[in-house]
Formats: structure tokens, C-alpha cells, sequence
């Protein structure tokens, strides 16, 4: 108050100053009227003047501290801009267009731990991203293995925005490296959005984080938003640098570190020796990080021979989660039964090379039928049946290929089944968690593919 009445006092002086007298003009003017005697009375004039020079001087005063009060609000107290930084911890930053924070908002229980005791309530943007960042590496959010940061801008002024986005990778790349850390620093740009704010509400976010999860979930069918929305920033942006147009409106200087996982070189051996094929027999598909079940994985597929070999492996303990193999559009390899189980049985005269039809051509001298009946669909078993290896040899087959004993399974089934105008034996069953699926040729014996998986 003090400081608005100086104000006043001195605009009132000012114009008062300002405003010429004119008095002592008029008067002389009057005494070059020779004969005429004018009675002129001076007091009430000044006093006249001078009140309505006050009044003047505290209504323009009253104008501009009432405008300069407008303007200093406005520019203190309105949000210019919402600064969004992820690691895991989230956390929003409200600033006004002097940059100074308005409020420092946690947006998960990670975050809240972040800012404990921490009041960054008109500090400097700068000063108070650089405690943020710092409180971060101190608590391990971010280290070598888990570098990725990520800054989101939301500002009316397009230009603007878009210069302090840089402006604050740089700042957070240099903090990083001051820290030794090789930092992935993500930055976007980001527009109000409802739908992208009520699930940032909803999953305990930024809107920021909430676009880059949205971004990723869009290009991927299998993904589930609430998944990736629960993954810290690294993993995220792990996952975008795998898909060709994942990173697009973000930009990125750095790289995401994957030093917390085994990596792509320990994975593909992994599942060589589980399918028990060498490595120079193998032509590799892929051997890349991805995420299906909740967890990190790496998807390994390659060719060996005419099948094709397709493993998920926990990319933290590297853990086989599911494998599978295939023949379909290859030509199959017989395969070599184990010394212990009974070898398949096939007519004499007959050595097929593909999975048989329904009705093969007769043998010449067919062999006596097995003691119990296969389940052949048909009511009536036609003559070619009698080639058939059976239930017990095909599941002897699967078991032998797990490397497994009946002892050890449950859940087990055989089943004579058509597939593709040719008769497999599907063969099921479970160990533990894990579940074996099998489809084996009615006459070769041959396993034409197979699967694993655990039951979550």
C-alpha cells in the first residue's frame, strides 16, 4: 500500500506540473486596457485548478496501478506453460511466463517419495528441474542401465513451446552426462487433450507420458494400455526403438540403455540349446525386445533344416516362456525317434514323404490291424488305417521330444484329428504351469509342430 500511494503522490505531481498557468499572461494582457478597470480575483481560481488537478492525478493514478496490478498478476500468478517429466516417477511442473514454478504437482507414489520435503514453489524452471533430476539419480530412478528421461511441454505458443522443449533436453542431457550417465532424453510436444487427460488421471501420470503410452498401444494390437502405462519411461522407449515409425512427433537424443537385461547375444542361445540345433544350422528371423504377458521378453525366431523355431524369453532371468515349431510350407524332415521309444511303423513298400491323405493308396501286402482300434472319425475303419501308428506311439512321441515321462504330466490327450485333408494326432498335456501342444503325422510319426506355453 505504501508503495501504490508514492505512486499516486508523484503522478499527481507530475501532471500538475504539466499544466500550464495562465494567470499571470491574462493579467498582463489587461493592463494594455487603458480606462478600464477590471477586478479580477485570483484564490478561487487556483483553488479550482488545483482540486482538479488532483482529481485528474489520482484517477490516472488509480488507472495505471489498477492496470500495472493486472499485468503483474497476470504475469506472476496465470500458468503459461505445464511441464511434464517421467522416469517412472511422474511429476508436473506449472510455470508462469517468467518461468518461475507455480506448483510441483506428484503424480504416483514413486514421484511423491521424489518430492518429500521438497518445495520448489517459485524456484526457477532451471533450478528446480535440475533438483528434480538429481533427487531422481540419487534414488535410482535413473542410472546407466535405466537412462531414459522423459520432457513434455504443453503451451499455448507453438514457437515457444517448441524452443523451451529444446532448450530443456539440453539442459537435462548435460546435467546426465555431469552425473556420468549417457542419457536418452525424450521431449514432445504435447495440445489439451480430454481423452489423453482422464487417462493420465486414471493411471496416475502426465499427459505427457500418457501420449508416448498411447503412441505405442496404437501401433500394437496386442498391447494393453494399463501394461505399458505401469512400465518406467526406459522400457518404453526401448520398445518404440524396435517399430519403424514408433518415435514419431518425439524427439530423442541418446539411447535407450537395455543394460538391464540379458540381451539379444545371450538370448538366441538360450533357445538354440533348448531346440537342440547348432548355431551355424541356424538362419535367424529376429532376436528383439518386446513385451506380451505382462513382462519383457525377447522374441527369437529362426530356421533350421525345413522348420521353423519361434521362443519368447524373460529378458531379466531368460527364462524360456513359450516355444514353438513349425513345418507348414516346408517340406518335412522325418525325425529320429529316441532309442527307447518303438520306432514308427509305415507299410513296406510305402515311404512318405509329406503328411498322408485321408485314404492313401493301398500297400501290396498290408499289415495285420493293431489290437485296438484307432479313433478314426469314420464309423467304419477303411484299410488304410492299418498303417496308422497310434495313440500310444504318438504320445510317446511328444513325451520323448519334451523330454518328459507320463509319470510327469497330467491333463494328457490323444487324438486322431483331420487337419489340412490329412490325419494328425494332436497330443496335449501339462507339466506344472506349462502347457505342451502337439501335432504329430498318423503315419510317419513326424512332429509337424508344436508349442509350449505357460498357463498365467
Amino acid at each position: 500500500m505504501m508503495k501504490n500511494k508514492h505512486i499516486v503522490k508523484r503522478l499527481g505531481t507530475e501532471v500538475e506540473n504539466s499544466t500550464p498557468d495562465m494567470r499571470d499572461a491574462i493579467l498582463r494582457q489587461c493592463e494594455r486596457q487603458e480606462g478600464s478597470v477590471y477586478e479580477m480575483t485570483t484564490q478561487p481560481t487556483q483553488r479550482r485548478k488545483s482540486a482538479w488537478v488532483r482529481r485528474l492525478a489520482v484517477a490516472a493514478a488509480a488507472v495505471f496501478v489498477a492496470g500495472f496490478g493486472v499485468w503483474y498478476g497476470y504475469g506472476q500468478f496465470a500458468v503459461d506453460a505445464v511441464i511434464g517429466i517421467d522416469v517412472n516417477p511422474s511429476i508436473e511442473l506449472k510455470i508462469n511466463r517468467s518461468e518461475s514454478v507455480l506448483s510441483a504437482t506428484p503424480l504416483n507414489e514413486d514421484a511423491e517419495a521424489i518430492l518429500d520435503g521438497m518445495d520448489l514453489k517459485n524456484v526457477d524452471l532451471d533450478v528446480a528441474v535440475n533438483a528434480l533430476i538429481g533427487s531422481m539419480l540419487k534414488n535410482g530412478y535413473v542410472s546407466e542401465i535405466k537412462n531414459s528421461v522423459l520432457i513434455s511441454v504443453e503451451k499455448a505458443d507453438s514457437a515457444k513451446s517448441a524452443a523451451l522443449q529444446q532448450r530443456l533436453s539440453e539442459e537435462v542431457g548435460s546435467l546426465l552426462e555431469a552425473y556420468s550417465v549417457g542419457g536418452a532424453v525424450l521431449t514432445q510436444t504435447v495440445s489439451e487433450d480430454e481423452r489423453l487427460q482422464s487417462l493420465a488421471e486414471l493411471y496416475g501420470i502426465s499427459m505427457g507420458k500418457a501420449a508416448l503410452v498411447d503412441l505405442l498401444v496404437s501401433q500394437d494390437a496386442r498391447l494393453k494400455y494399463a501394461d505399458i502405462a505401469a512400465l518406467p519411461i526406459n522400457d518404453i522407449n526401448l520398445l518404440l526403438s524396435g517399430r519403424q515409425d514408433g518415435m514419431q512427433g518425439v524427439s530423442l537424443e541418446g539411447t535407450a540403455s537395455s543394460g538391464e537385461y540379458i540381451g539379444e547375444e545371450k538370448a538366441k542361445p538360450i533357445a538354440l540349446v533348448d531346440a537342440g540345433i547348432e548355431e551355424s544350422a541356424a538362419t535367424f528371423i529376429k532376436a528383439k525386445l518386446d513385451f506380451d504377458d505382462g513382462r519383457m521378453v525377447y522374441e527369437v525366431d529362426f530356421y533350421a533344416g525345413s522348420n521353423e523355431y519361434e521362443y519368447e524369453i524373460d529378458a531379466l532371468t531368460g527364462e524360456i516362456v513359450s516355444r514353438d515349431m513349425d513345418t507348414e510350407g516346408l517340406p518335412p524332415v522325418p525325425s529320429t525317434p529316441s532309442p527307447s521309444t518303438p520306432p514308427p511303423t509305415p507299410a513296406p513298400s510305402v515311404k512318405p514323404v509329406t503328411p498322408s491323405p485321408v485314404i492313401p493308396t493301398p500297400t501290396p501286402t498290408p499289415t495285420p490291424p493293431p489290437s485296438s482300434a484307432p479313433d478314426v472319425p469314420s464309423a467304419k475303419p477303411s484299410p488304410s488305417e492299418t498303417t496308422y501308428i497310434g495313440e500310444e506311439q504318438a504320445k510317446a512321441i511328444a513325451l520323448t521330444h519334451a523330454g518328459l515321462t507320463e509319470a510327469d504330466v497330467t491333463h494328457m490327450s490323444v487324438k486322431l484329428e483331420r487337419d489340412d485333408g490329412y490325419m494328425t494326432y494332436e497330443v496335449e498335456f501339462r507339466q506344472g504351469r506349462i502347457e505342451y501342444e502337439y501335432e504329430i503325422d498318423s503315419l510317419t510319426g513326424d512332429i509337424l509342430e508344436w508349442d509350449s506355453d505357460y498357463d498365467d
